[in-house]
């Protein structure tokens, strides 16, 4: 099934119920082309909350087509409203032109839902119908299913634009599982518009409205050391300064994003790269129907640290700076075990400067580490500590304060009822193979709870200001 592009809402047991208010139609200094696919196959006798879809569809195009800008150029194709069956029954019911709105609305009256879903021929036919227009369309299909005439929709989307017709392709899936929407998602992809999931005949109307309105497509890729890779994105309008799209978690680079007609300023970073500075795509000016492409490259580097005292490695708070501005691109922790922390930087000098020792007495600073793009650096920062030695003494009481006792094997984790330490020091005391135990202290490194581990070995102690230690 077809129709439009759509994405969210509810129904009300007899029509739409309680939605936004419908924006009132007015002309628009440019005219704009729009064609509807709307589907009639036979799965639109499926319900919704005890309403047909096709019934739902002719509700929303009833709402949805009198708000449209009254100098709209509108047209409608509708498939498997007339034969059962027949891959063939693709019909343009309405041909784009000016002062449509009416003959589509009734159009739309007249369906009965029958056939297949033969969405290749459909948007082909729309195809055909924009090959002669001077201007760009706006083509929006809802689709209750797949493909079911053996064909590929998403080569033909793709070869319309490599044929040079101007148009953005929105589609929506209309009750369909998160798996059944692939097609219909490539398919947007294609055409440079959205995919949006209706299940409901709010979410139908609501995203139809967002498709119908003039918009363009833009499409930002960020490819790392030339390898594709995720991004962050912030759109902001270069008239009003209003951010219109920020991601708080990297994006795939290449996603279709409609905008309204404008110039906006794009500002760019690569996902999961510390230190990438901020790329400005300065006065891209999105035209309706028409998608910008842009694509930046970032290097990147790969950097393995660790942190050692008199040659055995340590827990050590790590600050990576901008050797310019001194500000931290990140900021991490070495762990006390053969594993590095491995970071992935933006290619070009840095600064390190790590903390480790009890409370972060011994700091250590290296300046001028050079990142080189796709390659991976491993360095290992040396802290000499002879005065530490004292600190590694245990108490009167059996404690090592201050310290840690990485490696020695695993013989029991638990969480003591209190933050005591006295009740690990116990716990290894009673167990016949336990000698040594490490007490890490509550909000540290292992959480808000206290945690002990009993050891079957001794091992090295380190400075840790995490934990408290002892052997038995």
């Amino acid at each position: 099934m077809s129709l439009f592009a759509a994405s969210d809402g509810s129904l009300a047991a007899n029509g739409l119920g309680a939605e936004t208010k419908a924006p009132s139609a007015k002309k628009l200094a440019n005219p704009t082309n729009t064609i509807f696919i709307l589907d009639a196959s036979g799965s639109m006798w499926g319900q919704i909350k005890g309403t047909p879809k096709i019934s739902i569809a002719k509700e929303v195009m009833a709402k949805l087509v009198p708000e449209l800008p009254q100098n709209s150029r509108v047209g409608l194709i509708a498939y498997g409203h007339r034969r059962k069956g027949d891959c063939g029954d693709v019909e343009t019911l309405v041909a784009l032109g000016p002062d449509n709105q009416q003959a589509v609305l009734d159009a739309v009256k007249g369906l009965n839902a029958k056939g297949k879903t033969p969405l290749t021929s459909s948007v082909e036919q729309a195809f055909r119908m924009l090959q002669q227009e001077p201007d760009s369309a706006t083509v929006i299909l809802v689709s209750d299913g797949i493909e079911s005439c053996n064909a590929n929709p998403c080569k033909a989307v793709a070869a319309a634009k490599e044929a040079g017709i101007k148009f953005i392709l929105h589609t929506v899936g209309f009750g369909l599982s998160q798996g059944e929407s692939a097609q219909l998602q490539c398919m947007a992809d294609a055409g440079g518009g959205q995919y949006f999931a209706a299940n409901d005949a709010d979410q139908l109307l609501k995203s139809a409205r967002k498709a119908v309105q003039p918009a363009g497509g833009l499409k930002v890729s960020a490819t790392l050391n030339g390898t594709p890779g995720d991004l962050l994105l912030r759109v902001v309008d270069a008239a009003t300064g209003k951010v219109v799209h920020e991601n708080t978690l990297p994006q795939p680079s290449g996603l279709n994003m409609s905008l309204a007609e404008g110039v906006y300023d794009i500002y760019v970073r690569p996902g999961g790269v510390s230190g990438a500075a901020e790329r400005k795509l300065a006065g891209i000016q999105i035209k309706t129907g028409e998608t910008v492409e842009k694509s930046l490259s970032f290097d990147k580097g790969r950097l393995k640290l660790s942190v050692t005292i008199d040659g055995v490695a340590v827990h050590a708070l790590v600050h990576v700076e901008d050797p310019a501005t001194h500000a931290w691109i990140y900021q991490s922790s070495t762990f006390g075990t053969d594993t590095p922390v491995t970071l992935d930087i933006a290619a070009g000098p840095i600064d390190i400067e790590v903390q480790a020792g009890a409370d972060g007495q011994l700091p250590q600073r290296v300046e001028g580490v050079e990142i080189l793009a796709g390659q991976t650096i491993e360095k290992t920062i040396p802290i000499l500590a002879p005065s530490l030695a004292p600190s590694l003494a245990a108490d009167a009481n059996g404690m090592e304060q201050n310290v840690d006792r990485p490696g020695g094997g695993f013989l029991r984790q638990f969480n003591p009822a209190t933050d005591d330490p006295t009740l690990c020091q116990q716990a290894c005391l009673d167990d016949e193979d336990c000698h040594a135990w490490t007490y890490v202290k509550p909000n540290t490194i292992q959480g808000p709870s206290p945690n002990c581990w009993l050891k079957p070995e001794i091992s090295p102690p380190v400075p840790n200001n995490c934990c408290i230690s002892g052997t038995k």
